[in-house]
């Protein structure tokens, strides 16, 4: 009984986390596959083969923050500042296209 509680307990707290806590959203792309996709702001994005870009929902319209892993060419709209941060450094943007 106790350990039926417990099961169930986990299975709540796991849910809740990744329904309020985890708000990250990802894109990705495998070998020999490009993507284009749209950002929240209106900025696109064409992600190049084996590449992967992420950042928080929660915290888009206050930091307009990604991370990159792989090769991209961004279509930013004009606004707040757009940052990108690779392994190689980081790229900070106003409105341009890189």
């Amino acid at each position: 009984s106790f350990m039926k509680v417990a099961a169930v307990l986990v299975v709540l707290l796991t849910s809740s986390y990744f329904l309020f806590f985890n708000n990250t959203k990802s894109f990705e792309t495998q070998i020999a596959q490009t993507e284009t996709f749209k950002l929240p702001d209106e900025s696109e994005v064409i992600l190049n083969a084996q590449s992967k870009l992420s950042f928080s929902k929660k915290e888009w319209e206050t930091n307009r923050n990604l991370k990159l892993q792989g090769e991209a060419f961004f279509k930013v709209t004009k606004g707040e500042k757009f940052t990108v941060n690779t392994k190689a450094g980081s790229i900070q943007v106003l409105g341009t296209q890189f």
